[in-house]
């Protein structure tokens, strides 16, 4: 990570192109079908989902903090798509206008992952469908931990229902690892209900896998719409 803009300068490079290929067929299956689509890809980096997802039927966004990553999302997307950089813990829209936001690979690097969700239920519409995705605990590097005798990654998953590393490689200070019961929890309590909850692999040259992931549908909470948080 680059200390002075916070984007992570080899963003562009990992996963791999085919990984995104199949998490932005996951997300198109969930598309409203009948409706035009209002699109905020929230931590959008360089802009390479946004591309994967994009439909002449429907307005995007990309928000990201990072002034580099934006601006290769410009160079990529054109005019296609409003780009805006702002912080993801007070975007700049309305409340409830969207209703579809996509909010990958980010969740795990936030030191107040509460905060990001509440933004992200602000600003969802009361029909919305939100994806996210998170690292799955049973990584190759968590078991590869767990055989390494690493008792306070085998206590964390176990009592907090979740794993921080904080010496994880690209210069990333923080990336956390969880378990489904965790990440239910903490959207349940930030204002969503789950739709879908799947693991998907992230691999290298379609066949060297590099990791899993949680990919987790989720629904604004009725109670949460009515009063309007």
């Amino acid at each position: 990570m680059n200390s002075k803009t916070g984007y992570y300068e080899d963003f562009d490079r990992f996963p791999s192109s085919s990984s995104r290929d199949s998490l932005a067929k996951n997300i198109i299956f969930h598309l409203p079908k009948s409706t035009s689509l209002y699109l905020l890809d929230l931590g959008c980096g360089c802009g390479d989902l946004l591309s994967k997802l994009y439909k002449p039927r429907g307005v995007f966004f990309g928000v990201d903090v990072s002034m580099p990553g934006i601006s290769k999302a410009k160079k990529l997307l054109k005019d296609r798509v409003n780009l805006i950089r702002a912080n993801l813990f007070m975007t700049p829209f309305k409340k409830g206008i969207f209703n579809v936001i996509t909010f990958t690979e980010v969740l795990e690097h936030l030191e107040n992952q509460e905060n990001a969700l509440r933004e992200i239920c602000r600003i969802s519409s009361k029909d919305s469908i939100v994806v996210i995705t998170v690292p799955y605990a049973m990584t190759f590097h968590i078991i590869r931990c767990l055989f390494q005798g690493q008792i306070e990654v085998v206590y964390s998953l176990i009592k907090k229902g979740f794993y921080e590393d904080r010496k994880y490689r690209f210069n990333i200070p923080l990336h956390r690892y969880y378990t489904k019961r965790y990440l239910k929890k903490i959207v349940e309590e930030n204002g969503f209900d789950v739709i879908d909850c799947k693991i998907i692999s992230y691999t290298l040259f379609r066949n060297i896998t590099l990791g899993t992931t949680f990919f987790i549908v989720l629904k604004k909470n009725d109670i949460r719409h009515i009063l309007n948080l």
